[in-house]
């Protein structure tokens, strides 16, 4: 069995926890992207568009080999313009900055190759909510990355990171590659956190998620 063999072939829309209006303090975009991450993807659209990182905001981060759409914020002074690659269309206001987390849930559409055999799948299928492996990244880096931040081990995040360091001040090593990112490797440690107590708990026959498909 294979899946997300090709971009195609994983299809997520996410789902918005909030309605855009007519007026608001920031412009409500959908970005349509494929074969980036949403990281990348922010960080280009802010250059083409004269703006700082930190202006464009969005609730969740998107698989890289897969297509996409996902919603963000831009001030309503800034109108965004996509790239060849990103593309992004208007759809309302909203008063409030996205913010990881801004989002009721994604939608999904998958398709598995290589089936050793064709099955009906039943109308709700039992599975357990668990963090994908892009979350963790190679060899399980940004786990290693998060612990570290979450204990205070700020040398060995640095370490782990190949951060130059000046003095053995790794508080302003680790400050000068960024909050967002540094935030981006506790998310991954979270996650994993939240696999290792599902997984027991499933094994100790307490939780099954069902989810309908």
């Amino acid at each position: 069995m294979l899946i997300k063999e090709l971009p195609e072939d994983f299809i997520v829309e996410e789902v918005l926890s909030r309605q855009p209006q007519r007026t608001g303090k920031y412009r409500l975009y959908r970005l349509t992207k494929k074969g980036w991450n949403t990281e990348d993807a922010v960080s280009l659209l802010a250059r083409v568009n004269n703006l700082q990182r930190k202006e464009i905001g969005f609730a969740g981060s998107k698989d890289k080999h897969a297509m996409t759409t996902q919603f963000l914020t831009a001030p309503a002074s800034a109108l965004l313009r996509g790239t060849s690659e990103l593309a992004v269309e208007l759809t309302g206001y909203v008063d409030q900055r996205l913010m990881i987390g801004d989002l009721a849930g994604n939608r999904f559409l998958i398709v598995v190759r290589e089936l050793q055999e064709e099955k009906d799948l039943p109308s709700r299928l039992r599975l357990l909510n668990l963090f994908g492996p892009q979350r963790f990244g190679l060899g399980e880096k940004n786990i290693a990355v998060g612990r570290a931040l979450v204990h205070h081990s700020f040398d060995e995040a640095c370490s782990l990171l190949k951060l130059p360091v000046e003095g053995r001040d790794y508080a302003k090593a680790l400050c000068t590659f960024g909050h967002r990112r540094l935030r981006f490797f506790v998310h991954a440690y979270q996650s994993f956190l939240w696999n290792l107590v599902v997984q027991r708990l499933h094994l100790q026959n307490q939780l099954l998620l069902s989810v309908p498909v």
